[in-house]
């Protein structure tokens, strides 16, 4: 798996100074993250239709969009918005492995994973915990890599 050339603190940068998701949701185009970007739109426009869910936080936002700068080249997730507002990524992965993440507004991501330690093996590699954004990147993107060279 590779990333583009930017540090987690360069990708925080890109999307921090946004005053509002519609900006930092154009950063993620203007990057090449179209499909995740139409994604975060339609949740945005579907906010209207729980009235009982907090609206996508801003801050929840800017950590998920400095996550996916940082792993462009890891699957496309799936993308919800929970009840308080927080982003989260799912990645389903052949043949049966499931990673999580949740971006906080604190800046804190929880994620877990379960993943084949090898090909061929029933033996499992299971990580959950809760981190800052660039230990994020390295126990997620772990864990994305290991199974797809399982």
């Amino acid at each position: 798996m590779q990333d583009i050339a930017m540090s987690v603190d360069e990708c925080l940068a890109v999307v921090s100074c946004a005053t509002d998701r519609g900006a930092i949701i154009r950063s993620l185009r203007r990057y090449g993250l179209t499909t995740l970007a139409d994604r975060l739109d339609q949740l945005i426009e579907l906010e209207v239709d729980d009235p009982d869910g907090l609206p996508m936080s801003l801050a929840s936002l800017q950590y998920a969009a400095a996550f996916l700068l940082r792993m462009t080249h890891a699957p496309t997730p799936g993308i919800a918005v929970d009840q308080d507002g927080h982003i989260g990524f799912d990645w389903r992965l052949e043949p049966v492995g499931i990673v999580a993440s949740t971006f906080l507004a604190n800046g804190n991501v929880v994620y877990a994973g379960s993943v084949l330690r090898q090909a061929g093996l029933d033996e499992r590699r299971r990580e959950s915990g809760v981190c800052e954004l660039d230990a994020a990147v390295s126990v997620v993107g772990g864990l994305l890599e290991q199974q797809s060279e399982s």
